[in-house]
């Protein structure tokens, strides 16, 4: 039950959705966010001048699994998926990330 997740007093849900702001790169950003009692799931698209999408993406988790208070709580993060496409002639790669809870 999505009560008992946020009610937990071992996960603290503040510092973990700051951490995701912070470590936002520019030209990334999240449509989506989904608590449940597997983890969190974030849904975001990223675009880029010099095509390096994927990279982008990479280094958010990357930013994200180094924070230690992002990361407590939590036994992996990963990428789900992530496509290539065009939005009014303009390359965005949209992705999925979860965050599985321990």
């Amino acid at each position: 039950m999505i009560a008992d997740m946020t009610t937990r007093k071992s996960l603290r849900w503040a510092p973990k959705f700051n951490a995701i702001s912070d470590d936002l790169p520019r030209g990334l950003w999240l449509s989506k966010m989904v608590l449940d009692k597997t983890g969190l799931t974030m849904e975001g698209s990223v675009v880029s001048k010099n095509q390096n999408e994927i990279n982008k993406v990479g280094l958010f988790l990357a930013a994200l699994k180094q924070n230690e208070g992002f990361m407590k709580g939590f036994s992996s993060l990963e990428v789900n998926s992530i496509q290539r496409g065009k939005n009014n002639a303009v390359e965005v790669t949209d992705f999925t990330v979860k965050a599985k809870l321990k």
